[in-house]
C-alpha cells in the first residue's frame, strides 16, 4: 500500500498540472527550469484551493474530477490488480479531506476489470462512455496504449509502467521512466558476486515481448560485467507452463546456483516447487516478490 500511495501521490501530483494545462495557457507557477527546457507548470499550496475555471473540460464539473480505472481484476500472472484503486481512492480520500483540487473532489467515477487479455476493448469503451478526465490503468498487458495516446483530447493517462508501449506517448504517465528491458545493468551482476554464485540461469517466455527482452538484457548484463556466467538460457517458455522438469533437470546438471526469471508470480512459484522436487540448491531473484501474502503462503 505504501508503495501505491507513493505512485499515485506523483500521479495526482501530474494530474493537477495536467488541469493546470487544461484550463488556461497561463500557469499559475512556473518554476525555474533549465535554459531550453519547456515550460513547467505546476500548482501548489494555496493555488490549489483556488476555484479555477475548468469549464469545457471533459470529466470537470464545479465540485467534481471525475477519473476512471482499469486494471486486470484477475489475471493468470499475478493475482488481483485491482487492489490498485484502493490505493488511488486512499490518495484521493486524503486530498479530497484538504479541499480537493481547485475546490473540486476527485471521484473514481468508473472502474473497469480488462480481463487480463481484453484490455484494447476495455479502454475503447471507457473512452467512448466513462466521460472522465484521467485515467489509471495497472494492467499487465497494454494493448489499449495506442486508442489513449490517440484520444481526442488527449485522455492523461497514469500507469504502472511495466509496459513498453508507454513509451512515446507524451499524454502517458508512468510511475518510472520508460522501460528499456534489454540495457544492461551492474544490479544482476553485482547480486551474484555478493553472493559468490557463479553460474546463473535465465529463464523467460517466448511471449510477450518484455520477457524475451527481460532475459536478454540479464544476459547481457553478465556479458558485460562478468562476476558469473551465464550458463543455462530459456526465453521460449509458454505462459501457465506447468512442467519445467526438463529445465530444472539441465540447470542441475549445469550447476546453477542463481536463477533470474522474467517470468510471472505463478510461474515462479511452479519453478520452485520443481526445484525442491528435484533438490536444486539455486536460489531465485524474483521480479515481482512483493506480495507479503504470497510469499507467506508459499514460503515452503
Amino acid at each position: 500500500m505504501r508503495s501505491r500511495l507513493v505512485l499515485l501521490g506523483v500521479a495526482v501530483a501530474l494530474l493537477v498540472a495536467a488541469c493546470s494545462n487544461a484550463s488556461s495557457s497561463k500557469p499559475l507557477v512556473t518554476p525555474t527550469v533549465p535554459k531550453g527546457a519547456p515550460p513547467v507548470t505546476e500548482a501548489t499550496g494555496a493555488a490549489l484551493k483556488q476555484d479555477v475555471a475548468l469549464s469545457g473540460v471533459p470529466g470537470v464539473t464545479s465540485t467534481q474530477i471525475s477519473v476512471a480505472a482499469i486494471t486486470a481484476g484477475s489475471n493468470p500472472l499475478a493475482g488481483d490488480y485491482s487492489t490498485f484503486v484502493d490505493g488511488i481512492q486512499a490518495y484521493f480520500n486524503m486530498i479530497n479531506s484538504q479541499g480537493g483540487i481547485y475546490g473540486r473532489q476527485l471521484k473514481i467515477t468508473a472502474n473497469h476489470n480488462d480481463g487480463f487479455i481484453n484490455d484494447e476493448q476495455t479502454v475503447k469503451a471507457s473512452l467512448a462512455q466513462d466521460h472522465a478526465f484521467a485515467t489509471f490503468i495497472a494492467t499487465p498487458l497494454f494493448t489499449g496504449a495506442v486508442d489513449i495516446a490517440n484520444s481526442n483530447p488527449p485522455m492523461p493517462t497514469f500507469i504502472w509502467n511495466i509496459n513498453q508501449e508507454f513509451a512515446g506517448k507524451p499524454n502517458l504517465f508512468g510511475n518510472e521512466g520508460a522501460e528499456c528491458f534489454t540495457c544492461t545493468g551492474q544490479g544482476a551482476p553485482f547480486l551474484a558476486q555478493s553472493q559468490n554464485m557463479s553460474k546463473i540461469a535465465v529463464l523467460a517466455y517466448g511471449s510477450p515481448a518484455a520477457s524475451i527482452n527481460c532475459a536478454l538484457g540479464v544476459k547481457n548484463s553478465f556479458a558485460k560485467y562478468p562476476s558469473g556466467k551465464v550458463v543455462y538460457f530459456d526465453d521460449n517458455l509458454t505462459l501457465g507452463q506447468d512442467d519445467l522438469s526438463a529445465q530444472v533437470s539441465q540447470m542441475k546438471q549445469d550447476g546453477v546456483q542463481l536463477i533470474f526469471t522474467c517470468i510471472d508470480q505463478a510461474e515462479s512459484l511452479k519453478l520452485g516447487k520443481e526445484l525442491a522436487k528435484q533438490h536444486l540448491d539455486a536460489v531465485q531473484s524474483l521480479p515481482n516478490s512483493y506480495d507479503p501474502t504470497f510469499a507467506k503462503e508459499n514460503a515452503q
